[in-house]
């Protein structure tokens, strides 16, 4: 398996969303008679495809937190995490945190689609957004907001990181991307700079969140007889297609390739399904790691 980071922690994003959070709360004005906690939100999955990824970040935003003292303006800081299951509750659930939780901002927004959903309540209540895993280009283009703030790289960026690895895999492309914001920005990138690499599209498929069978796509891009795969698959929906294209004998006859893929995408489905060119938007070397850390 080729990475372009060597090792990436939730640790990492939720660091650099909680020295954001820092700043914002010491902006804020504070009266004597504020004593108790500083909220935060956490918007991330907790159950579908997503569930491992939510889970880690969740982890990380902790460790965050306590890797900064637990503390801001004197103040403990209480994390509250809410679900992403889909854009409607994700954006209710934002939504519940300012009125009921009364956070002073929130973190999450793995999924683009749930991102964009979620960006309306932080621009209406003009509390602060931070998005740590969507990679949608709209976010901070046309639909860019004073009150949304991201840690992943954009979609176009990492395509143009990825194509000119494709170029030297063949001319034939084939994308199997998932069906909302995110995968439709990796078809919009990949396919405008397929002629700078001399390159065709041979096929696309873009598939809904949480499927379980991708053996009918599988048969189709080998009928098409790619040179290699692009692909932006999320989580479980990710860990899935490469069990089933290693169970289907592809991942020796056709190069897979991914951007903004996670470490929790390879954990359980092991080395020998795991070959491909990803690209992973952190770089994480910390000289203090252990051995087995490294």
């Amino acid at each position: 398996m080729t990475l372009f980071s060597r090792r990436k922690r939730a640790t990492l994003r939720l660091s650099a969303a909680v020295a954001v959070l820092g700043g914002v709360c010491a902006a804020a004005p504070a009266s004597a008679d504020d004593t108790g906690p500083i909220r935060i939100g956490l918007i991330y999955t907790k159950q579908g495809p997503g569930a491992a990824i939510g889970e880690y970040l969740q982890r990380g935003s902790a460790l965050a937190v306590e890797q900064a003292g637990g503390k801001v303006l004197g103040r403990p800081i209480e994390l509250v995490w809410l679900d992403e299951p889909n854009p409607q509750v994700s954006q209710q659930n934002m939504q519940r945190l300012i009125d009921e939780n009364k956070v002073v901002a929130v973190v999450g927004g793995n999924y683009s689609s749930s991102a964009l959903a979620m960006m309306s309540v932080a621009n209406r209540e003009k509390v602060p957004l931070i998005l740590t895993g969507a990679a949608a280009r709209e976010i901070t283009g046309k639909d860019c907001s004073r009150y949304t703030f991201r840690t992943q790289a954009t979609v176009p960026v990492q395509i143009a990181g990825l194509m000119p690895y494709v170029s030297q895999l063949g001319k034939k492309v084939y994308f199997i991307t998932p069906s909302y914001a995110f995968g439709q920005d990796i078809l919009r990138s990949a396919r405008s700079q397929l002629p700078a690499i001399g390159a065709s599209e041979a096929g696309a498929d873009e598939v809904p969140v949480n499927t379980a069978d991708y053996s009918s796509y599988i048969l189709k891009i080998r009928q098409a007889k790619p040179d290699v795969v692009i692909g932006g698959l999320v989580g479980g929906d990710f860990s899935n297609f490469l069990k089933q294209w290693n169970e289907m004998r592809m991942k020796d006859k056709v190069p897979y390739a991914a951007v903004a893929v996670t470490d929790t995408d390879f954990w359980d489905v092991g080395p020998q399904a795991s070959t491909g060119i990803f690209i992973k938007p952190w770089y994480f070397d910390n000289p203090q790691n252990t051995a087995a850390e490294k």
